[in-house]
């Protein structure tokens, strides 16, 4: 991880994926745009036939300069950095 260090990060967000694309941007708007920096946003998307792959793709480039997206398509598998891993369905969003 460039941007943040693995000890850095304070919360790792797992967002299950499948077929959700007219709430997935909103989702990941509020997870992105939250003040608390040392977060990672771990999408794990499960054979989506809409364009959720493609929107997953599209976040995980615009913020890969700081490794805060990382998108897991189907069937690999990664490891949260942090201590603190809530899954946070589709349909959420912070406030």
């Amino acid at each position: 991880m460039e941007g943040n260090q693995v000890n850095d990060i304070k919360v790792s967000v797992i967002v299950p994926v499948y077929n959700v694309e007219p709430y997935l941007c909103r989702c990941l708007d509020s997870l992105v745009n939250q003040t608390l920096r040392d977060i990672e946003i771990i999408c794990i998307n499960d054979c989506s036939l809409d364009s959720s792959l493609s929107i997953l793709k599209k976040y995980a480039k615009n913020f890969s300069q700081n490794d805060t997206v990382l998108v897991i398509n189907s069937f690999t598998f990664a490891t949260p950095y942090s201590n603190f891993s809530p899954f946070f369905r589709i349909r959420d969003f912070l406030f």
